[in-house]
């Protein structure tokens, strides 16, 4: 979210963010998709061992980061070999952040609680102080 904002900024005072994006933003960005396929991956193979209220919990988030995945791919290319400019970036880059803040809150939301229920306190030590307090009424 960090790079993300500070692409928004070169946007709006019209500077060029094509080192940005190629030198933090996509590199960043495809290793944290790497790890989260694997991670997934990982999940989906003893799902019927983590109880959960929706057994396809994890391939709906999965699929849910393609999705993502690739409108923020697209958007990068767009903007880096200049087919986005201006005001139409800006807006792009809105729905983007909208996209990416909607994901960070849901996996607070739904997928750090299945945490904490499976791994037994582990998951608080990373989760949010707010998520680990509603983690913790929903264990108790």
């Amino acid at each position: 979210m960090r790079l993300f904002t500070e692409l928004g900024s070169q946007l709006e005072h019209g500077q060029d963010p094509t080192r940005l994006v190629r030198e933090e933003i996509q590199p960043i960005f495809a290793g944290h998709l790497l790890l989260e396929r694997y991670f997934y991956d990982s999940l989906e193979d003893v799902a019927d061992d983590l109880v959960t209220d929706d057994p396809e919990v994890w391939r709906n988030f999965r699929d849910s980061m393609k999705a993502i995945a690739r409108a923020v791919n697209r958007y990068l290319a767009e903007v880096t070999v200049g087919r986005l400019r201006g005001q139409e970036a800006l807006d792009k880059h809105e729905q983007i952040m909208a996209a990416l803040g909607k994901r960070i809150s849901d996996e607070e939301e739904r997928l750090y609680l299945i945490y904490e229920r499976v791994l037994g306190g582990r998951a608080a030590v990373t989760a949010p102080r707010e998520v680990r307090a509603r983690a913790l009424r929903v264990v108790s």
